[in-house]
């Protein structure tokens, strides 16, 4: 078997494709995904002086590009903390209220430190859910778990067939 394409190196999708297809005997399917990292709901003044309207202006974008993707993923710092348990709460429903509006089949949260660090994540798991959880989409593993973690669930799932996508965020204290 040859060695897998460089992906330091332009490679075109199909030498990928092909690559996979040898070793795995399934070639994979095409998808695309929309990554987010820290929209800082609720922050406004310097360095983002457009704070949560930069967020807006970013699911518009995405919106109106000609392919929607098969998945949307949230990487963390979705708000901005807040001393108030209310003034966070309002500032996640924020967040929710403008991220749903994005054209998406699935859409999956990672919590950053400003989401979860002050409560131990409690909120953020009241708004979103667990924060540790990996899903399947299509011939991919991704996960917002620890490495450990990602590695037991991805053997018990899929055999080791499947790639996978580590969104951890680091580091997590929470």
């Amino acid at each position: 078997m040859s060695s897998p394409p460089l992906l330091a190196q332009r490679v075109e999708a199909g030498a990928i494709t092909d690559f996979l297809k040898a070793a795995n005997g399934e070639a994979p399917a095409t998808f695309t995904f929309a990554q987010f990292s820290d929209p800082h709901v609720g922050f406004q003044g310097p360095p983002d002086p457009l704070g949560t309207k930069a967020f807006q202006t970013a699911v518009d974008l995405i919106n109106r590009s000609k392919r929607r993707p098969d998945f949307v993923l949230f990487t963390g710092d979705l708000t901005h903390d807040a001393d108030s348990r209310d003034v966070h709460v309002k500032r996640m429903e924020t967040f929710k209220s403008i991220a749903e509006r994005i054209n998406t089949a699935a859409m999956h949260t990672v919590p950053g430190e400003n989401d979860a660090a002050l409560d131990g994540g409690m909120l953020y798991r009241e708004h979103f859910g667990e924060s540790h959880y990996s899903f399947d989409h299509i011939h991919l593993l991704p996960s917002t778990m620890s490495r450990a973690a990602v590695l037991k669930s991805a053997a018990s799932r899929s055999h080791g067939s499947k790639p996978m996508l580590d969104a951890t965020r680091k580091p997590r204290r929470y």
